[in-house]
């Protein structure tokens, strides 16, 4: 929230807000917490006052984890240590449901049992005195099948053979969670390399589709050393090849770190770096290939070698080498950065060893493993800092060295734990029994008493400390006065394949999407691990079919691990993952990109604005002024969203995205709250033109016309030296807040269009993997037509079965049946097959440009992208289905998206009436949506 705010409110100088996070030049941290305030007063709105928000089941509340079956015998677990579940309870179903206690100290009591629900109370905070309800899971029959009514062939397929449990099923259902994350971030890979390439590739084409890890660099460079690629195959290679040279020739790859230039003094490092760049290359169009289309279990296979099917060494060499390079870059600028801290804890921690410190205080910045304590540290020390005695701490005159203190105030609450296992377990058992936001701050708030209580001695020494003169002599001592036993801890041979090639797939994705992968395979992988060790303890064996020894993690480097390996390396991942800074050789192509993002006149040619970027970038006079191209760095090419935009987007089309008043208006109203409009409102109108009286859609709508009428010319006259109030001051505060607006509205916009995208990826994703288990073939045969295995088969089949079906989403459901026969008589194969292609491919960004401009009516980021999406099967249509046709005319006749076609488009959905409905209703789609849409 605070970067968000300070970006928007346009301060001066990017290096002052990084080291003066409370200067007077930026909003007040007491003020961005009453625009929180305001901003949840807003959006949540009268029913808050009314009723507090409900976080979860009191079942949970109370400490239980979960009701696992074997057979006719129930299993109760509560919550332990971590995520682990704990045995508490065996009732058995044959006899009058007896209950047997399994664990020494249970928290959770059985009162009763009978065929609908279990009744239970509990020892812990929430729960006593009160009894509480579990369904009973034999009578619900989860036991003997799923939703779907693929139990059998699911367990067949990971383990060899059926079961009469509910573990399974569960395991397997979070391993395809894995295998749908994998299809929604691989897609988004293959697409921001395939959009490097954007000024000679056209949309149709697909660079990385035929890039594999099946082929080495050698066979890469030429095919022919592979006499069993046939001449189709040998081709794909070669054309991959040409683009894969080109890609290289733009610079864009800069743009995440790669820094290709061939060095004539070394040819042999410059080819080394680029058969690495090939394998990475390679490893994004294998894994798009594999998890977009379900393919075999080619993941599985990183860690059995290139002998076993595995793949080839050369590209595991490449996982090694850009996964280690970042681990001693940590290592070796850890103790350089960090001295002056290791010295202050020391010398504060007298009483420990200075050997655990040094080592601890490593894991706390690099590998950050405070945050896997399930509670925030963060909101400790916020909460601290409000009691008598913060503003020590708080005060302005601590900016300069605010970054240094926290750290040491985090990591001294964080040894603290490390000490005192059982207060960390106590926490998360609290925090777990909360049942409402208040009630988590009230813990916080409590735990923060306590902390300060014992802390604040030390933390205001800190703070009295961090002085100049003092900070220069602990930066004057000599390093070898600290420990360094701490090294021989680090061996990232130890890492699976598979965590090193999420690390370096993370080179081509923003901060959230990394944090977003990363979270989803660490909370699956994590509750496979827990539902594994379950199973063990209560006697039911769980053994992986042989193609997914993947799963059993069972020897690295000799050394026997389990599967609880991937959580652990999966942390350290998400703690040292980031997209890698632009290189210096992107830096030409970046300004160009940064023009054609901002608008260029329509009467510039190529050469005109060669020339401009040239004169940016001279600098041969000494003496002359670069105010623009400063301008242009420091609020554009540095803006976190200027990246993100390029990476989906042609640079070049940017511009025409938020070309759309309509468009620009839904964009400030969805997704900017109230507060945040009107400090836009007052930064970006010219003084005269801003009234106290304008209303908000008054103000929204000033807003997006000095949006819709931008361009770089706009700017050109920036004085970089002006400041505040002083002649051109004002006038560059208020260049710097139009284009922060700008850039965010384009963001806001291209961001949504993914997600939404995200959605029918993981649906089509979905489809194709249950199209296999029901035996029907996912590609097309091309010797009986060209959809001889439509895609809307499964649902087709299942409304012949009608009642007799064990679907149980449309088992008994007579009238969803009936609507869904509806969609499907409406469908055309020919359009589903230009709709799923087009989300395999984001073609929605793409040609977003193209058909943004058309649209009359926007409601929702849903119907925006379906409008577009329809707009792109419009053109591409070929087929004569006459209600298509129909579709399409409306589409033309009304420009807005026509909400039958959509429900026909994603007619094959209609076995899974939840993924349906939820993909193809405005409202349940956009559910989280500020406005109230028609469900």
């Amino acid at each position: 929230m605070k970067k968000k705010i300070k970006a928007k409110d346009l301060r001066e100088m990017k290096k002052a807000e990084q080291k003066e996070r409370f200067s007077s030049n930026v909003v007040k941290a007491d003020d961005i917490k009453e625009e929180k305030i305001k901003t949840s007063e807003t959006v949540i709105g009268k029913a808050e006052e009314k009723t507090e928000q409900k976080l979860k089941s009191k079942s949970k509340a109370a400490g239980l984890k979960s009701t696992l079956v074997s057979g006719k015998d129930i299993y109760l677990t509560s919550f332990g240590k971590g995520n682990k579940a704990v045995v508490e309870h065996k009732i058995d179903a044959d006899d009058s449901y007896s209950v047997t206690k399994i664990s020494e100290e249970p928290t959770l009591s059985v009162n009763d049992v009978d065929n609908k629900d279990i009744r239970f109370s509990s020892d812990r905070p929430f729960g006593r005195d009160e009894t509480l309800l579990a369904a009973n899971p034999i009578v619900e029959n989860s036991v003997r099948g799923d939703n779907l009514g693929l139990k059998e062939k699911l367990e067949k397929k990971y383990f060899g053979k059926t079961f009469n449990d509910n573990i399974h099923i569960q395991i397997i259902y979070n391993i395809m969670d894995i295998e749908k994350i994998l299809a929604v971030y691989s897609t988004s890979i293959a697409t921001t390399i395939n959009g490097m390439l954007s000024d000679k590739l056209t949309d149709d084409k697909d660079f990385i589709g035929y890039m594999s890890t099946k082929n080495t660099y050698d066979v890469f460079l030429n095919p022919d050393k592979n006499p069993e690629l046939d001449k189709k195959k040998k081709d794909n290679i070669n054309d991959s090849r040409e683009k894969f040279e080109d890609l290289l020739k733009t610079n864009r790859l800069g743009y995440f770190g790669f820094d290709y230039k061939f060095n004539k003094k070394n040819p042999n490092e410059s080819e080394e770096n680029k058969k690495r760049i090939y394998h990475l290359m390679g490893f994004a169009g294998s894994l798009r290939q594999w998890s977009v289309h379900n393919e075999g279990n080619w993941i599985y296979k990183f860690h059995i070698g290139e002998k076993n099917g595995g793949v080839a060494k050369e590209y595991l060499n490449t996982l090694n080498h850009y996964f280690k390079n970042r681990y001693d870059e940590l290592n070796n600028n850890f103790i350089d950065q960090n001295k002056v801290n290791l010295f202050m804890l020391i010398g504060a921690l007298k009483e420990s060893d200075p050997e655990e410190i040094c080592s601890l205080y490593r894991e706390f910045i690099i590998e950050k493993t405070y945050k896997n304590m399930g509670f925030s540290i963060k909101k400790l020390r916020e909460n601290m800092l409000t009691l008598e005695g913060g503003d020590k701490i708080t005060d302005e005159s601590m900016n300069s060295v605010r970054s240094k203190l926290y750290k040491l105030i985090d990591f001294c609450i964080y040894y603290g734990y490390y000490k005192d296992e059982k207060r960390i377990e106590e926490n998360v058992r609290t925090l777990r029994a909360c049942m409402t936001d208040s009630d988590k701050e009230m813990f916080y708030e409590k735990e923060a008493e306590r902390l300060w209580a014992e802390n604040k001695n030390r933390f205001i020494r800190f703070a009295n400390e961090l002085t100049g003169s003092n900070i220069k002599k602990l930066q004057d001592e000599k390093i070898s006065e600290l420990p360094s036993g701490w090294r021989n801890n680090v061996r990232t041979s130890e890492f699976s394949c598979f965590s090193k090639l999420m690390y370096c797939m993370c080179f081509f994705l923003d901060g959230k999407e990394i944090n977003d992968l990363l979270t989803t395979l660490i909370n699956k992988f994590d509750v496979i691990v827990n539902l594994v060790k379950t199973a063990k303890e209560i006697g039911i064996p769980v053994e992986f079919d042989k193609k997914y020894t993947f799963f059993n993690y069972n020897l690295i480097n000799n050394e026997k691990k389990d599967i609880s390996s991937y959580v652990d390396e999966l942390n350290t991942v998400k703690n040292i993952a980031r997209m890698k800074k632009p290189s210096a050789n992107a830096k030409e192509t970046m300004y160009r990109d940064a023009l054609y993002i901002l608008g260029i006149p329509s009467d510039m040619s190529e050469k005109k604005l060669g020339d401009k970027i040239a004169d940016m970038l001279d600098k041969s006079d000494k003496n002359k002024r670069h105010d623009f191209r400063n301008f242009i760095a420091n609020n554009v090419i540095n803006s976190s969203r200027f990246i993100y935009i390029i990476k989906y987007c042609d640079p070049k089309s940017a511009r025409k995205i938020a070309s759309n008043r309509k468009v620009v208006e839904f964009v400030l109203k969805e997704s900017m709250p109230e507060s945040i409009i009107e400090r836009y409102y007052k930064s970006c109108i010219e003084p005269e033109f801003v009234f106290e009286s304008d209303s908000l859609n008054e103000k929204i709508m000033k807003l997006s016309k000095v949006i819709t009428e931008m361009n770089f010319g706009n700017f050109e006259d920036v004085d970089q030296r002006a400041r505040g109030t002083l002649a051109g001051g004002e006038t560059k505060t208020r260049y710097i807040a139009v284009i922060g607006l700008y850039l965010n509205v384009v963001y806001q916009i291209v961001k949504n269009l993914v997600n939404v995208n995200a959605r029918y990826v993981m649906g089509f994703h979905s489809l194709e993997r249950d199209m296999g288990y029901m035996g029907f073939r996912v590609k097309p045969d091309k010797t009986a037509g060209l959809f001889a295995d439509p895609k809307t088969c499964i649902t087709r089949k299942i409304l012949e079965e009608g009642d007799k079906t064990k679907n149980r989403y449309l088992a008994k459901n007579m009238h969803y049946r009936e609507c869904i026969k509806v969609d499907i008589d409406n469908s055309d194969e020919s359009a589903i097959h230009l709709y799923r292609n087009n989300v395999a491919h984001l073609k929605v960004i793409k040609r977003c440009a193209l058909y943004i401009g058309d649209i009359k009516y926007i409601n929702s980021y849903f119907g925006l992208y379906h409008y577009i999406m329809q707009r792109c099967i419009a053109d591409d249509y070929k087929g004569e289905n006459e209600k298509t046709k129909e579709y399409l005319a409306s589409l033309s006749e009304y420009n807005t998206y026509v909400g039958d076609f959509v429900k026909a488009l994603n007619a094959p959905f209609g076995y899974n009436a939840p993924r349906f409905k939820n993909l193809s209703i405005e409202g349940r789609f956009d559910k989280n949506s500020k406005k109230k849409l028609d469900k």
